[in-house]
């Protein structure tokens, strides 16, 4: 075999892992720790400046491509105690135990809800066509953005917003397997409550 025989191949399978790749992210970017979601204020990032909310930033970034509950909490709650000097809202090295409790529950609680979106999401799809389906997943993770990560919010309008787009047909079964679903997770409304920005809450100033 000559090398030029062997090109078609070789590029037709890098184009293969290029789009394995996009899928792969476009899966994993939907669950994203937004910047100005209520994890900015258990980081203590408010007033600290450019510089840090720019680290804080990186910090996410690098956040939302952990693979495990384990990997985020580490470098979370290793940036609080390694920078807390610069954190602007955290007053003093008596307080970064504290801090460092906030973002392990919101990180705890962020992780047991989407873990509890996507089961739902994964017993929803079979009673579903794969367009409506898909129609369906990219209404939660756009109004997860669009709350900022505030399930308190996103979590009700994604229902809403479900039972509007299925068809009559289909809304009894899915309605069902939500009800199922949720009375398993007796810790929801905690985990929601974590996530609840509150009245005057800014984002940070981001």
């Amino acid at each position: 075999l000559s090398i030029s025989s062997l090109l078609p191949a070789f590029f037709a399978m890098r184009l293969l892992l290029f789009f394995t790749f996009c899928c792969i992210i476009a899966e994993i970017a939907p669950q994203k720790i937004e910047y100005a979601s209520l994890f900015c204020t258990a980081i203590g990032i408010s007033q600290s400046g450019p510089e840090w909310i720019a680290k804080y930033k990186t910090m996410v970034d690098n956040l939302n491509k952990d693979k495990t509950l384990a990997a985020q909490i580490t470098r979370a709650t290793n940036f609080v105690k390694n920078n807390f000097k610069n954190l602007k809202s955290i007053p003093s090295k008596d307080d970064v135990p504290m801090m460092v409790s906030q973002v392990k529950m919101k990180l705890e609680s962020r992780w047991r809800m989407v873990t509890y979106l996507k089961g739902l999401l994964a017993k929803i799809k079979p009673n579903l066509g794969a367009a409506k389906f898909e129609e369906i997943k990219k209404l939660l993770w756009a109004e997860d953005k669009k709350t900022v990560n505030s399930m308190y919010y996103t979590y009700p309008n994604w229902k809403t917003a479900m039972m509007k787009a299925l068809p009559d047909a289909k809304k009894s079964k899915i309605n069902t397997i939500i009800n199922n679903n949720e009375s398993k997770y007796t810790a929801f409304s905690d985990d929601q409550w974590t996530w609840f920005p509150g009245m005057g809450f800014s984002g940070c100033g981001m």
